[in-house]
């Protein structure tokens, strides 16, 4: 498919607006971020919750390691 000048400049000015916004790529990717989250239905659970529900791993398979937390205030 060929696109005629007058296409090929509006394409070229679209992608120029659109990335014009983000001044470095971590803007940009955050940008990315906030639209996959804000697409994703509300959840009584975190994120994280949703990542460890795969039951594909067999539990002799799984490295856990346990961190014990001093919880005392001082």
């Amino acid at each position: 498919m060929l696109l005629s000048e007058s296409d090929s400049i509006y394409a070229a000015d679209r992608f120029i607006n659109y990335y014009s916004r983000f001044h470095r790529i971590d803007d940009y990717l955050r940008h990315v971020k906030r639209d996959r989250i804000s697409d994703r239905p509300g959840y009584l659970f975190s994120a994280e919750e949703d990542m460890f529900n795969t039951f594909d791993m067999h539990p002799n398979q799984m490295d856990f390691e346990i961190h014990v937390v001093d919880t005392v205030q001082r």
